[in-house]
């Protein structure tokens, strides 16, 4: 049966995929029962574009950054996927992302509802005209119909008073997310980790 199994493992396989390692540091026990675990269901790494490191404690003090997030695959995985590990972003993991290369699948462009879109005065007034409209069919198709007459709605307000809002956040992701390959990959030094927080922060007051 084709495996592949992605997840956290919560230890790495080697000291060297910790930004601590020091030159002649020993395969710990946790490690070393990992890599057997693996080896006896003949798991291995998928190729993958990544970071050096998949987590880090984010700490500016005591700063710690680990290779704990893997993809991992047997000889009888012979779809033809692509697999990357993400800025973290918010997180102190990596996600990772696996795709299919033969999918055409288009999947929908999601609904980007952002927090502060409440605060707009007309905001409550366009749910409830929105939610008060008739819609037929039995409750869950009413319910469907009713969201997604008020996801058209609040585009609208979100075009009328936030319309560059989503260039923002998504120039702010773009920072924060460079700066974090920038850390993952290397020993960063105060500054960087001190940068990255900043970004994190300015991220988070913008969605």
């Amino acid at each position: 049966m084709p495996w592949l199994l992605a997840r956290d493992f919560n230890v790495p396989i080697h000291p060297d995929e910790s930004s601590n390692y020091n030159e002649g540091q020993a395969i710990t026990t946790d490690m070393q029962e990992f890599i057997d675990c693996r080896n006896n269901l003949a798991l291995f790494d998928h190729v993958a574009s990544r970071p050096l490191f998949t987590w880090t404690n984010k700490h500016q003090e005591g700063f710690l950054a680990k290779k704990l997030d893997r993809v991992l695959i047997n000889d009888l995985w012979k779809a033809s996927t692509v697999v990357e590990f993400l800025a973290p972003e918010i997180s102190d993991h990596c996600p990772a992302l696996i795709q299919f290369k033969e999918s055409n699948l288009q999947p929908p462009k999601p609904f980007k509802f952002f927090n502060f879109s409440v605060k707009c005065k007309e905001f409550l007034q366009v749910v409830e005209n929105s939610w008060t409209m008739l819609a037929q069919g039995n409750p869950m198709k009413v319910l469907f119909s009713k969201l997604k007459r008020l996801k058209l709605e609040l585009k609208k307000l979100n075009k009328l008073h936030f319309d560059d809002i989503s260039a923002r956040v998504n120039q702010k992701r773009g920072e924060l997310q460079h700066m974090q390959h920038l850390i993952l990959s290397t020993k960063p030094d105060s500054g960087l980790i001190t940068r990255e927080q900043s970004l994190s922060a300015e991220l988070l007051a913008v969605e």
